[in-house]
C-alpha cells in the first residue's frame, strides 16, 4: 500500500490497475521490467508482465528493480490521448511511429489502456507507409480500434461508449503525431 500511495512507476506497474495511464504508453514504447528475487534477476516485456487486472508475472519473492524504456530515435513521434471522468481514465491510447516526410515509415504502434482488462494493441497495419493526413485511413483506423477492445459497463461509461471513445482517441493520438 505504501508503494502504491507514493506513486512510483514500479509500484503502479506492479499493482496492474487496469485504469492506469502508464502501461499503455510504456508498452507502445517497448518498455521492459527487471525483476529481482531470491533466484536472481529476470527481464520481461511489460506487455508480458501484466497478466490481467491486478495480476502480474511478479513472483512472490520478487520486486520490480527497474523499468527500462528504450529511447526513441529522432524520427520517432509519440502521443498519448485519454478521456477521464473520474480519478482514473476511462480510455487512454498511446501512439508511437517513425515518420519521414509526412508519411508513416511502416505501421505505427497503438496501444489502448484503461478500457479492457489489460492494455490492448490496436490494429494499425493499414497506416503503413500512408500520409499522416489521409482522412480515409484515419477513419478506418478509428473503426478498427473501436472493434479491437472488449470494455465493460462501469462508472466510466457503457461498453458502447468506451468503444466509441477508443476509436476517437486512437484517431486523435495518430493525428497528434503529425
Amino acid at each position: 500500500m505504501r508503494v502504491r500511495a507514493a506513486g512510483t512507476l514500479a509500484g503502479n506497474l506492479a499493482f496492474a490497475e487496469p485504469h492506469a495511464d502508464p502501461p499503455a504508453l510504456l508498452i507502445a514504447l517497448g518498455a521492459r521490467v527487471v525483476l529481482a528475487g531470491v533466484a536472481g534477476r529476470r527481464e520481461l516485456a511489460l506487455e508480458a508482465f501484466i497478466a490481467g487486472p491486478y495480476e502480474t508475472e511478479l513472483g512472490s519473492d520478487e520486486l520490480v528493480e527497474a523499468v527500462i524504456v528504450p529511447l526513441p530515435g529522432p524520427e520517432v513521434r509519440v502521443a498519448y490521448r485519454k478521456f477521464q471522468v473520474l480519478e482514473r481514465p476511462a480510455v487512454g491510447v498511446a501512439a508511437v511511429a517513425r515518420v519521414r516526410a509526412g508519411v508513416f515509415d511502416g505501421a505505427p504502434t497503438l496501444v489502448a489502456g484503461a478500457v479492457d482488462e489489460r492494455p490492448v494493441r490496436l490494429p494499425a497495419g493499414e497506416l503503413a507507409d500512408v500520409a499522416l493526413d489521409d482522412r480515409g485511413a484515419l477513419d478506418a483506423l478509428a473503426a478498427a480500434a473501436a472493434e479491437a477492445v472488449d470494455p465493460v459497463d462501469d462508472l466510466s461509461g457503457s461498453a458502447e461508449y468506451k468503444r466509441h471513445l477508443t476509436g476517437v482517441l486512437a484517431q486523435r493520438a495518430v493525428e497528434a503525431l503529425a
